[in-house]
């Protein structure tokens, strides 16, 4: 998958609002309905992940929200090149 420099997260407090409300309760009942692993949904919520597609639209169709709703898009921060360089910088 091509790097877009954007990344989304997940509104943790919205999504948890929006479970309750169609009686999703427990972590695995959501993680199932989603079509996700039990594992991914606990890393996403801790903050340790973010979003893929498929718990994107899963949790859309589950949940029945708009994208605004429950996921924010942000600049990715740059990356940091590594000190190495190549070629004839490098002989220099």
């Amino acid at each position: 998958m091509r790097d877009t420099g954007w990344e989304t997260a997940l509104r943790r407090d919205r999504y948890r609002d929006y479970c309750a409300r169609v009686q999703l309760t427990s972590e695995e009942a959501q993680a199932r309905a989603i079509g996700v692993s039990a594992s991914y949904l606990n890393r996403l919520l801790a903050g340790e992940r973010h979003p893929n597609r498929f718990f994107i639209a899963g949790a859309l169709v589950v949940l029945g929200c708009a994208f605004e709703e429950l996921f924010e898009v942000h600049a990715r921060p740059a990356r940091r090149r590594s000190g190495r360089r190549r070629g004839k910088e490098a002989a220099a």
